[in-house]
Parts: C-alpha cells; structure tokens; sequence
C-alpha cells in the first residue's frame, strides 16, 4: 500500500518538529541548569560581599583600636618622662640637702638603702648638679 503524499508529508514535519521540540526541550533543560548554576554562583556572591563588608568593617574598628592604643602609649610615654624629669629634680634636691647636711660627704651604698633608688640614677643626678656648678665631685682618698 502506497502512502499518501500528504500524509507522507505531514509525517515528515511533525518527526522534524518532534525533533526540534526535543531539541528545544534539551536546550530549556541545560538553560534551567545553567540559570540555577547562575543563581547559585550570584548567592556565594552575596555571602563573598557581605564577608568582605564584614571584614572590612571589623579591620576598621582594629584600626582605630590600633591607633588609639598608639595615642595611648605616645601619653603614657610622655607621663613617663615627665615622672622621671620630675623624679630627677627631686632626687638631686635631696642629694643636695643631703650634702649640705653632712659636710659635702655622701656614702653611695647608705644612702639607696635609705631612700630606695639605684646607683646609676644618683651619679646622675650628681653628674647633673656637679653641670649645674652646685657641686663639685671629688673621690674620696684612701688611708
């Protein structure tokens, strides 16, 4: 039985539009991946940026912890050397009425036992008073 020529016909459009609508079928199916991949990639996006805000804002606030510190500290440096100016004028002034009480002599040893310095800061302090010309250094003679 010979077939129609129409019907022939019809049969070859609907098995090539049956092809392109697999065809199309295919391609919706790999741009429905590819839109889920996309939305998927812009979430981790998001997360990447808010992190990043994240980060961002928390290096700021180090920073300005950092430099408040540093302010901190250049303070406390300078109330250090102010103390220690200070610490200083007062030291050569009781060395120099200590002097003055005992006849210009000074026994080193007895004296930081009696007024809790070091040795190295009363030869300063005598180093310093001796500059000013209200003293005049002198070794003691051995016997």
């Amino acid at each position: 039985m010979r077939k129609d020529p129409m019907l022939r016909g019809m049969i070859t459009r609907i098995t090539r539009a049956v092809k392109h609508i697999k065809a199309l079928d295919e391609i919706l199916e790999a741009l429905a991946e590819e839109m889920e991949r996309s939305e998927r990639l812009e979430r981790e996006l998001e997360r990447e940026k808010q992190l990043r805000v994240e980060l961002e804002n928390r290096l700021t606030e180090f920073s300005i912890a950092l430099k408040n510190r540093e302010r901190e500290l250049k303070f406390l440096k300078q109330k250090i050397s102010e103390l220690e100016r200070e610490l200083s004028s007062v030291l050569e002034a009781s060395l120099l009425k200590y002097l003055q009480s005992s006849k210009g002599t000074l026994p080193i040893k007895e004296y930081i036992q009696e007024y809790g310095t070091t040795q190295e800061r009363i030869i300063e302090a005598l180093k310093s008073l001796h500059r000013k010309g209200l003293i005049k250094i002198a070794r003691e003679k051995e016997p």
